[in-house]
């Protein structure tokens, strides 16, 4: 088991302009972001894994519940993507969603072997990512459980919303 949170972030904008028309200038730009969001450093910290660019998740820790450090890296990868913009001169906006549940890993192959993550968990928090609004964090009711105490955080109930592939769930949105 990898850990038991899982976020998920997505660019918005990135595949338009002409990022969309030129590989080269798509790479060059998630290269470009990758350097300057210092996200690896705040993962770090926060005892988090990235996994490819955008995807985290954390093993259990004293300090941090899975869940928040979930939300915390997310807020902060919001806070982040505020400070750049993309190549069209538009604020660079994020879009993000968080979920608790089980997350299992291995590594994939013997020819090109790849490192794969699975469990419902993974889906869901990509689920709250496709429907949440830029520059916010949308996330679940078991990951909402978890933190709703927190003061450090606060959260808009969006009430129930067919989610494809999951029926109707209670989400909630960081403010």
């Amino acid at each position: 088991t990898v850990g038991d949170a899982f976020m998920v972030a997505s660019g918005l904008g990135i595949m338009s302009g002409k990022a969309g028309r030129e590989p080269e200038a798509l790479v060059e730009l998630i290269q470009s972001h990758s350097q300057t969001f210092s996200m690896d450093s705040f993962s770090s910290e926060k005892k988090l894994y990235r996994i490819k660019t955008v995807k985290c998740s954390e093993k259990n820790c004293n300090e941090f519940s899975a869940a928040r450090a979930a939300v915390l890296f997310g807020k902060a990868a919001i806070a982040e993507a505020r400070l750049h913009s993309m190549p069209n001169g538009k604020p660079c906006a994020i879009r993000v969603g968080a979920h608790t549940g089980d997350v299992c890993s291995g590594v994939i192959g013997t020819r090109m072997p790849r490192f794969c993550l699975f469990g419902d968990a993974v889906n869901t928090a990509s689920r709250m990512e496709s429907t949440s609004s830029a520059s916010r964090l949308h996330i679940t009711e078991a990951t909402y459980g978890l933190v709703c105490d927190d003061p450090g955080f606060t959260f808009e109930d969006r009430g129930e919303m067919d989610v494809k592939g999951k029926g109707k769930m209670q989400t909630y949105m960081l403010m």
